[in-house]
């Protein structure tokens, strides 16, 4: 059984987003310019052109060639990185899910020591909320995979925050009492 640790506050079942939102969240990190945190997966439904995010992102002026990930998109390596395609393959792995909504929190105002200035602020709440509603959907679709194969995982969702380092933080911290152990560390 999958461990879901719920934030007060917390409501249904996540931030829905549009198919708008999920081509341009994932057009962003088709490119190597959006850092990524440790795993991430999409699930895209339908048919699907990778060639059109690689257009995307050159016309939105990003830099950087998703080819230089796994290779063309029809190479066998791209779905064998997938975690949700091979969510089987990890059990017996010790696993620790995060994410955040992507509306404002604690760390999204010109106060917080991870916010430079006014543009800096637009740029996290705006792009940085939408990169993380779109990974709060993913990472509930793969609790639910987990789930659905009996894998055990600890989910930590919380109601606030946007792709922002301060939550990354807090993150880390959060996971460190499943994760350390299970690398030997204490």
């Amino acid at each position: 059984m999958v461990a879901v640790r719920r934030r007060v506050g917390e409501t249904g079942d996540g931030f829905p987003l549009s198919s708008a939102q999920r081509g341009i969240w994932f057009a962003q990190h088709l490119l190597g310019d959006i850092p990524l945190t440790i795993a991430q997966y999409v699930d895209v439904r339908g048919e699907f052109d990778p060639e059109i995010f690689v257009d995307a992102g050159a016309a939105a002026r990003f830099f950087g060639n998703p080819l230089n990930m796994w290779g063309p998109f029809d190479d066998p390596t791209w779905v064998a990185n997938v975690p949700y395609v091979n969510a089987e393959k990890l059990r017996g792995t010790t696993l620790y899910l995060s994410s955040r909504t992507g509306l404002p929190g604690r760390y999204d105002n010109l106060e917080s020591e991870w916010i430079k200035d006014e543009e800096d602020l637009a740029d996290v709440v705006i792009k940085g909320g939408l990169i993380e509603a779109a990974a709060a959907d993913c990472t509930r679709r793969m609790a639910t995979r987990l789930d659905e194969l009996g894998i055990p995982a600890t989910i930590d969702i919380h109601d606030d925050g946007t792709h922002n380092w301060g939550y990354w933080q807090d993150d880390l911290h959060n996971s460190w009492p499943v994760l350390g152990p299970a690398i030997g560390a204490s």
